[in-house]
């Protein structure tokens, strides 16, 4: 280890990020490479993969049921969901202003730059990605988790959107990227595309 990778380590403290998910083994998947793995290798950042059917109330660990309201489909459960959240959260002095939970649902608010700006000035993100026809209503109003949406299509689930969210969010770590002024110009960090 360089003296200036010391320094940095010394300097910041390591950017946490929890993915309850499904499949745990689509992780790191594409964030192992390039400067956001470089930067994983470097301790600039940690991921944490936890296996929602960990969760589960039976020997099947059946993480899915019918939504409760009716309708086409299956949801992942409230009860499996709030466990893994609370459980999480019980773990040693667990902030939500320094560390937001996140749904990944196609109904959610679109992700942009300025939200991963956001994120990047947090200890950490908690990020649960949808699967199925979604999640129980009832587990996101009981915890308060907003949802975050990559855009107006769907996908299989959230895992691809949870990889897409903290490459994005990681490139602003400090020390992440070798020139920090570069991020300065790049496109929407002033909302404006940057020049061709």
């Amino acid at each position: 280890m360089t003296e200036e990778e010391k320094d940095i380590r010394h300097t910041i403290h390591s950017w946490n990020v929890k993915v309850i998910t499904l499949f745990p083994e689509m992780f790191p998947g594409t964030l192992e490479h390039s400067l956001v793995g470089k930067a994983l290798k470097k301790n600039l950042w940690s991921l944490d993969v936890i296996n929602l059917r960990e969760f589960a109330f039976d020997d099947r660990k059946t993480v899915d049921g019918c939504p409760a309201g009716g309708g086409a489909g299956l949801v992942l459960r409230a009860d499996v969901l709030d466990r893994a959240i609370s459980h999480l959260e019980s773990r040693s002095n667990y902030n939500r202003q320094e560390w937001p939970i996140i749904a990944l649902s196609p109904r959610g608010k679109i992700f942009n730059q300025e939200m991963a700006a956001g994120f990047s000035k947090c200890r950490g993100l908690t990020l649960v990605c949808g699967r199925y026809e979604g999640f129980d209503e009832r587990v996101l109003e009981l915890h308060q988790i907003p949802e975050i949406s990559l855009g107006d299509f769907i996908i299989s689930g959230g895992e691809i959107a949870a990889q897409a969210l903290i490459d994005s969010t990681v490139r602003l770590i400090p020390h992440v990227v070798g020139n920090q002024n570069s991020l300065l110009e790049e496109s929407f960090s002033a909302g404006l595309l940057e020049y061709p």
